[in-house]
């Protein structure tokens, strides 16, 4: 039976899988073993981390899935945005953490994920919050598979 796991859900509580908000500080050991979960959703939560605490959830997020297991990240970044859009991702939502894709994709990297960037999926709940226009804007989405 394939496991499926989110991190930081939120209201957006996803049928088929093992949601988790608040209760799990993904700053710390996660509550699974080695290799026993086959995919990862982490949407809107790692910015609000700081940016060392985000490798080592990657890293645990690796140490729990198995062999070509799949962790999906989707976070606020950057790149596209306009500066009055931008200082309000900066300043206003609590974020610890200030992504852009390339950054994200390489700290990926550093946890031993083969990394890709991807589309919206329907697991992805946030852009039903912000609107699709905004979130097509602000929202990066990127898969780490591991090796």
């Amino acid at each position: 039976m394939t496991k499926r796991v989110q991190f930081g859900c939120g209201t957006n509580k996803l049928e088929g899988f093992i949601n988790h908000d608040s209760e799990v500080d993904v700053c710390k050991r996660l509550p699974y073993r080695d290799g026993s979960v086959d995919f990862v959703l982490c949407e809107h939560c790692v910015e609000h981390i700081p940016g060392p605490d985000a490798l080592r959830f990657f890293d645990e997020c690796f140490r729990i899935l198995r062999k070509g297991g799949t962790l999906r990240i989707c976070v606020p970044v950057l790149d596209r945005l306009t500066k009055e859009h931008g200082r309000d991702i900066v300043l206003n939502h609590g974020h610890l953490t200030i992504w852009t894709t390339i950054l994200l994709y390489r700290v990926m990297e550093l946890a031993g994920f083969l990394v890709a960037i991807s589309e919206r999926k329907p697991c992805d709940g946030h852009w039903t919050v912000i609107g699709k226009e905004k979130d097509d804007l602000e929202t990066a989405r990127l898969e780490g598979v591991k090796p």
